[in-house]
């Protein structure tokens, strides 16, 4: 194997913002191509009718996990280790400005309370894992609106 032939990426807060950047962007061109093949019938899907929305929510996943990880990253100086794909655990491990700022932009877009966005953060709080492993399980659910959301307080604390 050439040298030549290896790619290596040097972990820094230029590089995250970048590599997260991408992602959303991915994310966002997967979105609408699924917005636009069911407009009549978006957010009414299952698995076994509609599975052109795993790879969004796989990339909307890892977009979200990645945006928490540059977060830290930002204020540490350190990658976030432990958090094992888990957003509840990623976002517990940003500051309390930081995780209030996300927390209220999330309320008030969804027009819910905080006691309704911590539910709504440990019931989806693996979507990477689980959409990712889908076929495993008899079904999957995830909260698409409220991770929408969650990733776009998380893009607007980030500098562009």
């Amino acid at each position: 194997m050439k040298k030549q032939d290896d790619i290596e990426l040097k972990v820094n807060f230029n590089a995250l913002m970048k590599v997260f950047h991408t992602y959303n962007l991915a994310g966002e061109v997967l979105w609408q191509n699924f917005k636009e093949k069911n407009k009549p019938n978006l957010f009414k899907f299952s698995s076994t009718k509609d599975e052109s929305i795993l790879p969004f929510i796989v990339m909307l996943a890892f977009t979200i996990e990645l945006g928490l990880k540059t977060l830290y990253f930002q204020k540490k100086n350190k990658w976030n280790r432990g958090s094992n794909h888990d957003l509840e655990k990623a976002f517990k491990k940003l500051n309390g400005k930081i995780q209030t700022h996300i927390k209220v932009k999330v309320c008030q877009e969804r027009q819910i309370d905080n006691l309704s966005f911590d539910t709504l953060l440990k019931d989806n709080n693996k979507p990477f894992e689980t959409w990712r492993y889908f076929f495993e399980k008899e079904s999957v659910k995830t909260n698409v609106k409220f991770l929408q959301s969650f990733k776009k307080a998380i893009l607007e604390e980030l500098p562009i």
